[in-house]
């Protein structure tokens, strides 16, 4: 019986965790701000729990308002970012390696960086680095 009562209590606090869609919103603009804003995306083990903290909320409703607004998870919203910073220290630099980009964006490994990378951007980063490098060579001419 006790067992039961524990699993209706899991329940019962699931059901309390409903988030509105205008606090959910406030929340995702909140943690898009402070992600962009402290780069939290280059750490390589950044945390749901980390990013609750600095947002002011906990990571069940960080959670749930990222599933939510971004139709994504926590690991594939903060990975985006990640790949959209990429693209633009890329497009600044194109003269490093890919495992420095992987290093600098905060993914663990250049395989992790690689695959979620081209799952984004259809091409790998050495593709988008020589896309990068040929249209500034014809902007310049």
């Amino acid at each position: 019986m006790r067992f039961l009562n524990f699993i209706r209590s899991l329940f019962i606090k699931e059901k309390s965790f409903e988030l509105s869609s205008d606090e959910s919103r406030r929340i995702v603009k909140k943690s898009d701000e402070v992600i962009k804003s402290k780069q939290l995306f280059s750490q390589s083990q950044l945390t749901l729990d980390c990013v609750a903290r600095e947002v002011g909320t906990n990571r069940t409703y960080l959670s749930k308002a990222v599933n939510s607004i971004k139709r994504e998870s926590f690991p594939c919203y903060i990975n985006s970012l990640r790949v959209d910073f990429a693209k633009e220290i890329i497009e600044r630099d194109p003269t490093m390696g890919v495992e420095d980009y992987a290093i600098a964006c905060g993914f663990g490994s250049r395989r992790n960086f690689v695959k979620n990378f081209k799952e984004r951007e259809g091409i790998t980063p050495s593709q988008y680095k020589r896309h990068v490098s040929v249209t500034k060579k014809l902007k310049s001419d």
